[in-house]
């Protein structure tokens, strides 16, 4: 693989929604890669560069809100949109959901992926890189909401059996702590 290829690769795997831990430690598995090789890595792709505002009042103004039905539900912001994929994508979808089923995981201050009996669902990542039908749909998304495509992480999708569960919880990491750094440093 050429240093090109590496970073294009490193780059690619950066804003597809892994935390900047997962990255580096697959890097290092998967390349046989050091921790200066990596730094150089990640100053050849230039991750230091963030948005001067991100106006997040503008999401609520979001096409969603105007093409959608809203089901109403305590804190939370749930919309429905018929017909979003047709039968064909569907059956595609969860085909391919099924044949690539994993633990879930819960965050940790480590971000080691860890398994453990606070969520015991299964989840399928739905990586655009590895297939142009992810991507797709991701833009589907992407243009419905009127956001930028890979603003947010990989898409994934949730297997859960009878009983199983994923406790309460909030996807959400307060600024100045470890877990920000450690999930949100590129993202």
């Amino acid at each position: 693989m050429t240093l090109e290829d590496l970073i294009k690769y490193f780059i690619e795997s950066s804003i597809s929604g892994a935390s900047k831990t997962q990255v580096v430690r697959k890097f290092k598995e998967q390349y046989n890669l050091n921790a200066d090789q990596i730094k150089k890595l990640e100053n050849l792709a230039n991750f230091k560069k963030k948005p001067k505002k991100i106006n997040y009042k503008e999401f609520y103004k979001n096409n969603i809100t105007k093409k959608t039905q809203r089901i109403y539900y305590p804190f939370t912001q749930i919309y429905k949109y018929e017909n979003f994929l047709s039968d064909q994508e569907c059956e595609k979808l969860i085909l391919m959901i099924s044949n690539n089923l994993r633990p879930s995981t819960v965050a940790d201050e480590g971000d080691t992926c860890l398994v453990n009996n606070y969520r015991t669902s299964k989840t399928s990542d739905l990586n655009y890189f590895l297939d142009p039908f992810y991507l797709d749909i991701d833009k589907k998304i992407a243009n419905l909401m009127n956001l930028q495509p890979f603003f947010g992480e990989t898409m994934q999708a949730q297997k859960y059996q009878v009983g199983e569960y994923y406790k309460e919880h909030y996807d959400f990491f307060s600024p100045f702590n470890h877990e920000f750094k450690t999930y949100c440093e590129w993202m």
